[in-house]
């Protein structure tokens, strides 16, 4: 597997983690169900947010150094971004709206985008969202899925990378590194949780 990257500080400092062994996502949502007086219960969808869990196997020491670094940062509560592969951290905005049925998606920008790439869309207000795969990009104008839209979606809303996530934080409140002996490798499990 290819190496997940993290990004903090501003974006200013990159942490890349090799040899994950380990990659599970779990989708949350918060939700009030209301029940009218006849009986009939509506669920009001409050929030989505998703929880990472990733772990690293055979870290050198010098790669687990640089977690320290990154720590630090993180466990004061700040927000970072995370790509389980470092090469598709891509983020777009829909520049017009997108009706249920077609293939075409208008943006404000391809780049960090190639045909065949997985992405997630998903409606601003949380509602409705989708996966689909690329067949063609024109480039800083669209993007082409290879079926149908089976949601509709407006300008604004949000386009990605399946497997990014502008903005987590670490769910726990330690780091834990298990000691190894001398010249041993470490495993290390990270959990993070995206903000909305």
């Amino acid at each position: 597997m290819a190496n997940a990257q993290i990004k903090y500080d501003s974006s200013a400092k990159t942490l890349l983690i090799p040899n994950i062994n380990s990659f599970r996502k779990t989708m949350n949502q918060e939700r009030y169900d209301d029940f009218s007086a006849s009986g009939k219960a509506q669920h009001i969808n409050i929030r989505q947010w998703d929880e990472i869990t990733i772990t690293a196997a055979q870290l050198e020491k010098k790669e687990v150094y640089k977690l320290y670094e990154w720590w630090s940062f993180a466990r004061e509560g700040n927000a970072f971004s995370f790509a389980l592969y470092s090469s598709q951290d891509a983020i777009t905005v829909l520049s017009s709206g997108a009706s249920a049925g077609q293939t075409v998606i208008k943006t404000t920008g391809t780049d960090g985008f190639a045909i065949n790439d997985w992405v997630y869309i998903n409606q601003s207000t949380g509602e409705r969202s989708e996966v689909i795969q690329l067949s063609s990009i024109t480039a800083n104008v669209s993007v082409k899925a290879t079926t149908n839209l089976k949601y509709s979606y407006t300008t604004g809303d949000n386009l990605r990378h399946i497997d990014y996530w502008r903005t987590v934080s670490v769910k726990d409140d330690r780091l834990s590194i298990p000691a190894n002996a001398p010249g041993k490798l470490h495993n290390v499990t990270i959990n993070l949780i995206e903000e909305k």
